[in-house]
């Protein structure tokens, strides 16, 4: 499953060339055999210098760096990125890893189990516990939100690992976009007039919305509109560049 899962994530994100993530949830040592499985069906074994494992451990046959040490990342992009979240789980890290991925490449995620993951405190959460606080004091809250980002977001796909093997295995998701991503991809540069429709019941004029020259942009128009009803607030996120 792991092996098809990777193939299918990689597939799409070359096709529209944008990144995906493949979150593997459970045991440490499962999560690092998993990795190692996805890396292999995509053909990372036979681009090594494309591949780079952020973790506190060591030993992998990749390129190497500690989470403290993510930004050693920068300045450059690989085709997929192994950020093992146990033990040290920094946001920063996380940021970098994501940064760090090409288009088209794939961000593998090595995390605890996503419904008990909120409540575990790490060596992170004692850097930030300052006198008289201690490290039950730091609160959950950041975990508790991505790991609702890793259940709702597009392009996520989610494997339970199971305890005893990859019999147990279960797949939350598999985080594909159902070809809107690809279409569009493919369309961009061959329709220059191509663009995404008015949508119905619209509350902005039709021509905010044919100023739009991708769907994501005109996504983002339409959630603006919610602002017209108070209480509502929007985070828009772009691209670099």
């Amino acid at each position: 499953m792991i092996a098809g899962l990777a193939r299918d994530a990689k597939r799409e994100a070359e096709a529209a060339n944008e990144r995906r993530v493949l979150a593997l949830a459970g045991d440490r040592d499962r999560g690092i055999d998993a990795a190692y499985t996805a890396i292999e069906a995509i053909g990372g074994e036979r681009n090594g210098a494309s591949t780079a494992v952020v973790s506190t451990r060591e030993g992998f046959r990749f390129e190497e760096h500690r989470p403290r040490n993510a930004d050693e990342l920068l300045g450059g992009t690989r085709e997929v990125v192994v950020l093992d979240c146990h033990e040290r789980f920094v946001p920063n890290a996380l940021g970098r890893c994501v940064g760090a991925v090409d288009g088209g490449g794939l961000l593998i995620l090595l995390t605890p189990t996503l419904d008990d993951w909120p409540g575990i405190r790490d060596r992170f959460d004692e850097s930030l516990a300052v006198p008289p606080y201690g490290v039950d004091d730091v609160t959950g809250r950041f975990r508790e939100r991505f790991v609702g980002t890793l259940r709702a977001h597009p392009g996520i796909a989610v494997v339970s690992l199971g305890a005893d093997g990859p019999e147990g295995d279960v797949l939350d998701r598999d985080g594909l976009t159902g070809g809107a991503a690809v279409a569009e991809g493919a369309r961009a540069g061959s329709e220059p007039g191509a663009g995404p429709t008015v949508p119905p019941n619209a509350t902005f004029p039709a021509a905010a919305y044919e100023a739009c020259l991708t769907v994501d942009q005109a996504r983002a128009v339409r959630a603006f509109e919610s602002l017209a009803t108070p209480g509502n607030a929007v985070v828009v996120e772009a691209d670099r560049g």
